[in-house]
């Protein structure tokens, strides 16, 4: 014996019942003609699904019509970052009577040949609205000439069907639409059927219950959506009759028959609400407890979040979002957030996720807000330079390196642009913190250390020809002398002794990097014995000795002529004074430091001296 039946629900259901083998199979469609998205009994599996929604036209590519119907699936993929995954689960589906059966799920895909990203589909099959440990099915590329499974030529609706594992035979069972966007074109999806194969009802149908979105309509009218609960709505083969009453006694009027969900319509009053279930299979009935829907003429509360909308930056500190207006606060979805109750919640999500907070006043009544806190990725920012030496006086250019940023925000200096010169005058660290058009910031930072520059000095003291230099430099790191006759040194004060007593041209070199090295020459005489000290006569008196710029001579008969040589007896200065008995001064500022021979000729006599220029 073979019974067909058509049982009217949210979704239209074939059934089939044999008797012979105990297995009913249901076929479920799901076309999108409601406006609601998702559809009833769809569910979302990743932490957002704001990708996915209900439309009737679309481009990119450009679709004017469903397959069926006058509605279609979309997945906003194009524009999205690469790799952006969503999932949604169809209602969890019944296989205990599948036998030998193999149930699938069958649908429709626009495949394109407009953009050659790898935007896709995947299905999976679990015992729960879950990835994890889910299996796969199989997947459908976008891209019509990539052969994920096949290739088609040219653009439209394509069908395809995957089976479900003979493993998955209890009474849940989840199948799974996982999109994947790789900034491409739209994805999308049409007329789904899915076949179940649930237990038969027997007996008396007992221990359904009623539940509802509210129990209390406030502001004297609305709506509310009854719910029927319990093992037996699992069954196939169950009539379900509701019923409404103005009394909780009754008397009791029909409506919305044959589905396990209904809405009470607007009501202004408070009424009563039953279910009568029948199993087919039996005739036996069972009904309900009487559920009541109040209505009350305190309205709702006006709920608010601040902000409305926010950017989460990854790795950044929570979103503080606040609620006002009611008493109590009930946040969903929790994912991301630091607790589900309270009017401040602190939101770190790892997609963009849109929350919902549903407030209720001490009369019970509630009312919710809505808030979507989009997931930002902070940006990655450097500097073009790594830790550096800089010499006293000289800048360096830094610049902000990073993708998308839009701000720029340096210390020391306040400065707001990409790239700035620093000239610091001591070791200095120097960070920018940089952002992105969402308000992203991140920071970088280098060191810069400052080297005074050099200056070169020395002097000696000697014992024949050994010479004991002494270095008397500022900001010398290193030092190189030099000692005129193809020898030298990198000590900081070395002793050296001259092969022979000609006069040689000492240079010592110093340095300290980055900065430019300096340099000092002094012509040395081994042949001296007096090492740096005034040389003075009785009848002349020279000062001072070492000099700077400027050098006196001073005697006790008029000065006729006064001359500097170079230790070889080159004339390098001469000066006849106009006055020959006043006190002489010599200009020295044209000689480089060193040793020079000053003859003093005066009326009476000739002498000679040894005299230092600093």
């Amino acid at each position: 014996m073979k019974r067909k039946q058509r049982i009217a629900t949210g979704l239209l259901m074939l059934t089939a019942t044999f008797t012979q083998l105990q297995a009913q199979q249901v076929i479920n469609v799901q076309s999108f003609e409601a406006t609601t998205f998702p559809p009833t009994g769809w569910t979302a599996v990743s932490a957002s699904i704001n990708r996915w929604g209900r439309t009737t036209n679309s481009t990119f590519p450009t679709v004017a019509a469903a397959k069926y119907g006058t509605a279609f699936a979309r997945y906003s993929a194009r524009g999205v970052a690469a790799n952006t995954i969503q999932t949604l689960a169809l209602p969890a589906a019944d296989y205990r009577q599948r036998g030998s059966n193999t149930p699938s799920v069958r649908f429709y895909m626009y495949r394109d040949s407009l953009s050659k990203t790898g935007d896709s589909i995947s299905v999976y099959v679990n015992t729960s609205a879950s990835l994890t440990g889910a299996q796969y099915l199989g997947s459908v590329a976008r891209y019509s000439r990539y052969a994920v499974p096949d290739t088609q030529i040219t653009n439209g609706w394509y069908r395809y069907s995957f089976n479900i594992p003979s493993s998955f035979n209890g009474n849940t069972n989840y199948i799974m639409i996982k999109a994947i966007g790789q900034a491409g074109y739209n994805i999308y999806l049409d007329s789904f059927w899915w076949d179940t194969y649930p237990l038969a009802c027997s007996g008396k149908p007992t221990g359904a219950s009623i539940t509802s979105t509210t129990q209390q309509i406030c502001g004297g009218s609305g709506a509310a959506t009854l719910n029927l609960n319990g093992t037996v709505t699992t069954y196939s083969g169950m009539i379900y009759q509701w019923q409404n009453a103005t009394a909780a006694t009754g008397p009791w009027t029909n409506f919305g028959t044959g589905t396990t969900s209904v809405s009470t319509g607007l009501i202004n009053a408070t009424r009563y609400y039953r279910c009568v279930l029948t199993c087919m299979g039996s005739l036996q009935s069972d009904t309900t407890a009487t559920f009541t829907v109040k209505v009350v003429s305190t309205p709702r509360p006006t709920v608010s979040v601040a902000p409305t909308n926010a950017n989460y930056c990854s790795g950044g500190a929570p979103v503080k979002l606040a609620a006002s207006g009611a008493a109590t606060y009930d946040w969903t979805p929790v994912t991301g957030l630091n607790k589900s109750k309270g009017d401040t919640v602190l939101s770190s999500p790892t997609a963009s996720t849109t929350y919902t907070v549903t407030g209720t006043d001490t009369a019970g009544c509630s009312n919710q807000a809505q808030v979507t806190v989009s997931f930002r990725t902070s940006p990655l920012v450097g500097i073009s330079a790594p830790d550096t030496f800089l010499c006293l006086g000289d800048s360096l250019r830094l610049q902000a390196n990073g993708g998308g940023l839009t701000t720029y925000s340096w210390n020391p200096g306040n400065a707001t642009t990409a790239a700035v010169f620093a000239k610091p005058t001591t070791d200095t660290r120097y960070v920018v913190t940089a952002g992105n058009a969402f308000g992203c910031t991140a920071k970088a930072g280098i060191n810069l250390h400052v080297r005074q520059k050099p200056h070169a000095k020395f002097g000696y003291t000697h014992s024949g020809t050994t010479f004991r230099f002494k270095d008397s430099a500022q900001n010398a790191k290193t030092w190189y002398w030099d000692f005129g006759d193809g020898n030298s040194s990198n000590r900081q004060n070395p002793t050296y002794t001259f092969s022979s007593d000609s006069i040689r041209l000492v240079t010592l070199i110093v340095c300290n990097p980055p900065c430019a090295c300096d340099t000092s020459r002094m012509s040395i005489n081994p042949k001296a014995t007096t090492g740096v000290n005034n040389l003075n006569s009785k009848a002349f008196r020279v000062y001072p000795n070492p000099a700077g710029n400027q050098l006196f001579v001073e005697g006790n008969s008029a000065i006729q002529t006064l001359v500097i040589t170079d230790l070889m007896g080159r004339e390098l200065l001469r000066l006849k004074p106009d006055q020959p008995l006043q006190p002489q001064m010599l200009n020295l500022s044209g000689l480089a430091p060193g040793q020079y021979l000053l003859k003093v000729q005066s009326t009476d006599s000739e002498q000679h001296t040894r005299i230092i220029k600093r």
